[in-house]
């Protein structure tokens, strides 16, 4: 599992088999809102995929890229457990906390 979180408060969690699309044209109207503020977030800027084994994160091919703690990337990213920072653009932030599943 992971948790999104914008902004002290406005947190979203991420179930095994779901994806989250992140960017100013966002399908959540929350993130959409959030990163409308941004100059240099795409429409459609990243993905967040959780699956039962893994928490992956991929730039889609935005014009200002993508960094996770720091580093650029440019090819899709397994995330470890732990709280990571993205970074959409120049400025727009975003945490990203993954949980290690609990499943047997």
């Amino acid at each position: 599992m992971a948790r999104l979180r914008l902004t002290p408060g406005l947190e979203i969690g991420i179930r095994p088999g779901e994806t989250l699309t992140l960017g100013r044209e966002s399908p959540d109207a929350r993130i959409a809102r959030h990163l409308d503020q941004y100059e240099g977030v795409s429409r459609r800027h990243l993905e967040v995929v959780v699956t039962h084994q893994t928490v992956t994160v991929a730039d889609l091919g935005s014009l200002n890229g993508t960094c996770v703690d720091g580093s650029a990337i440019n090819t899709p990213t397994v995330m470890g457990a732990g709280s990571h920072n993205l970074q959409l653009g120049h400025h727009a932030e975003v945490a990203l906390d993954v949980v290690a599943d609990q499943t047997p």
